[in-house]
């Protein structure tokens, strides 16, 4: 097995002091690299989650957000020359975005589209060479027009996307464009848990003074 070791963009409380906020980040993170660089479990860096979304879950501008994933990227390939650094985008970033991180290697990309990814291969590859991988992909296993869970829906429409992400990989065609996918089941695990949990506590409401709901 081997994973995507993520570097913590957050920074430290240091009231109100940039340099030292600068320094303690820059220590944190060239030891968060150094810690684990000759794992043979580590495949790459992974840098920021759909931060163009949640800011880097700091509510971040883009262009600061930006910033500090590029400050963290020079830190890694100080540290480390080994592996790539990856960013995660939510959908395919634009050329300007592309063209100011060239110290990204792998370019991540989450994207729901319901039962295909459309254009996202050819726009990816219009607008950048660099590698890229579908980091997130999958379709939910809750139903809203039922409502309810779909496992069928679920597993066609799961299907789909990987068959087509197959027929992108670069491992396996000569013209692919995509170094794979992750699957993500989390998303519709939670949905489906949420949605029988919310069912459940209705229903056991009228009869909550016999028995309590669990």
């Amino acid at each position: 097995m081997q994973v995507e070791s993520g570097v913590s963009l957050k920074p430290y409380n240091t009231f109100g002091l940039p340099a030292l906020a600068h320094t303690l980040v820059r220590v944190r993170r060239e030891a968060d690299v150094r810690a684990v660089v000759d794992h043979p479990a580590v495949l790459m860096w992974a840098l920021g989650n759909e931060w163009n979304y949640n800011g880097l879950y700091t509510n971040l501008s883009h262009a600061d957000s930006l910033a500090r994933i590029n400050e963290a990227a020079a830190l890694v390939e100080a540290a480390d020359t080994a592996h790539p650094v990856i960013t995660v985008y939510g959908e395919v970033p634009t050329a300007a975005t592309l063209g100011a991180m060239p110290a990204i290697d792998v370019w991540g990309i989450n994207a729901y589209r319901g039962i295909g990814f459309g254009d996202l291969f050819t726009t990816g590859q219009g607008r950048s060479e660099k590698p890229m991988c579908l980091s997130e992909y999958g379709a939910d296993a809750y139903n809203a027009n039922l409502p309810g869970y779909d496992p069928m829906s679920q597993a066609e429409a799961t299907a789909a996307l990987t068959e087509e992400l197959l027929d992108q990989s670069s491992a396996l065609t000569a013209t692919g464009v995509t170094l794979g996918g992750s699957l993500s089941l989390m998303r519709a695990l939670l949905k489906v848990a949420f949605a029988w949990k919310l069912r459940r506590l209705v229903a056991c409401q009228p009869r909550r003074a016999e028995k309590p709901c669990r």
